[in-house]
């Protein structure tokens, strides 16, 4: 059967599918690879409550699907649990032979009322929705086109990579830059995949630089107890290599004072600032100037009092050595 099927189809097949559930506020994308024996080479699904997914194109590209499905993805906007009962349900569908078979021969001859069929049914066993509704489409690509999209994509990630490696953070000349990190909040936070230019984070100095400890003592910072109080500090810019490396954030603590965060996470939820319950940078300033003034007056007074007790001695010795000499004047006069 795969022999017969390789010489008639020549190609592989794209079904590229959307749906959206009103009852349940869900809107997902399919994307199926068959190759030209029948089997397929990949397939991909996501879920998510964020209706921009489908506003995609269903005449666009297989490449726009797989683009569309990661990026959603990257981005953590996709319902996690649907998600993997879709992948699991896709599973089951491909694990069967013959309803593999059915649906790759109705994609291979255009058959879109049975392909929608097999995957209407397959969606609506997850959502339990009647009024669901599934989109899609067939897309025959060679083999070769497969390989150059997959290249182009790659050599464009590279430069991109090695654009934004070879980039640095664009500030005002004479700023300083200090290592920080952010500060998690995972109830009440906001994702970082949410996070926007402009809004103000809570970030934490890393006291193990010196040049970092004096802006930790400039804001006063530190406790008693040791420890280190966060920052409130504007985003400035956000970056990242690639998808798989790292985001980079660039803050403004206050004019001039800037701080870079590193996180490999991209699921994570950010402390935000909170004008009602945290101290702005100004307040902090103060605090530190305040306790630095209150710590000069003390030294002052400790130099005062150390000044008047000198003075005191000095006038002690002075009346004893004065009445020393009195009293050889008289001998000195007695003896004459």
């Amino acid at each position: 059967m795969s022999e017969e099927i390789t010489e008639i189809y020549k190609h592989n097949i794209f079904i590229k599918c959307r749906f959206k559930s009103s009852a349940r506020n869900l809107y997902g994308l399919i994307l199926i690879d068959f190759n030209p024996s029948g089997a397929v080479d990949n397939y991909q699904a996501i879920a998510s409550t964020f209706s921009e997914i489908y506003e995609i194109n269903p005449q666009s590209g297989w490449e726009d699907y797989e683009n569309q499905i990661v990026q959603t993805k990257w981005n953590g906007k996709y319902n996690n649990n649907i998600t993997r009962d879709f992948q699991l349900q896709l599973d089951s569908l491909f694990d069967d032979t013959f309803q593999r078979t059915q649906l790759f021969e109705a994609a291979n001859d255009y058959d879109y009322g049975s392909a929608e069929q097999i995957l209407y049914d397959t969606a609506r066993r997850i959502l339990q929705d009647k009024n669901l509704k599934l989109e899609l489409n067939i897309q025959e690509v060679s083999a070769d086109e497969i390989t150059m999209i997959r290249n182009q994509r790659e050599i464009e990630r590279q430069q991109k990579y090695q654009q934004d490696k070879e980039s640095e953070f664009s500030i005002e000349e004479g700023s300083v830059v200090l290592n920080s990190s952010l500060v998690l909040s995972p109830v009440n936070g906001k994702p970082l995949y949410d996070l926007k230019i402009g809004e103000k984070i809570m970030i934490k100095l890393d006291p193990s630089s010196s040049r970092n400890q004096q802006y930790i003592s400039l804001y006063n910072l530190k406790t008693d107890a040791n420890t280190y109080l966060s920052v409130p500090a504007e985003v400035i810019d956000i970056k990242a290599a690639s998808k798989a490396e790292p985001v980079q954030i660039l803050t403004r603590i206050e004019d001039s004072v800037y701080a870079k965060a590193v996180e490999d996470e991209r699921q994570v939820k950010l402390r935000m600032f909170n004008a009602a319950t945290d101290r702005s940078i100004q307040v902090m300033k103060n605090s530190s100037k305040k306790a630095v003034s209150t710590q000069t007056i003390a030294n002052y007074n400790r130099q005062d009092s150390v000044l008047n007790e000198n003075s005191s001695i000095t006038i002690v010795l002075a009346l004893a050595l004065a009445l020393l000499l009195f009293l050889i004047i008289i001998a000195i006069y007695l003896l004459l």
